[in-house]
């Protein structure tokens, strides 16, 4: 299985938002082994791609591709 690139992006949350994402975090990194953090960047990145493979990818690639052949005439 190919991995895609990874690219960084920016998104605004409401503070109390991160903060109930770092609690998240911190209580993911305690069921790790020793010595394995995980970020909040990397909690949300799991969080949005399990949330487009599962309920909205398909679609956005087809509402993509439809917008890709879209011309000004």
């Amino acid at each position: 299985m190919l991995k895609e690139k990874i690219i960084p992006t920016m998104i605004g949350l409401p503070k109390s938002y991160r903060n109930i994402l770092r609690k998240m975090a911190l209580e993911e990194s305690l069921k790790t082994p020793k010595g394995q953090n995980v970020s909040v960047s990397c909690l949300v990145r799991k969080i949005i791609a399990d949330y487009l493979k599962n309920n909205k990818l398909e679609k956005l690639e087809e509402k993509v591709e439809e917008e890709d052949y879209v011309t000004d005439d």
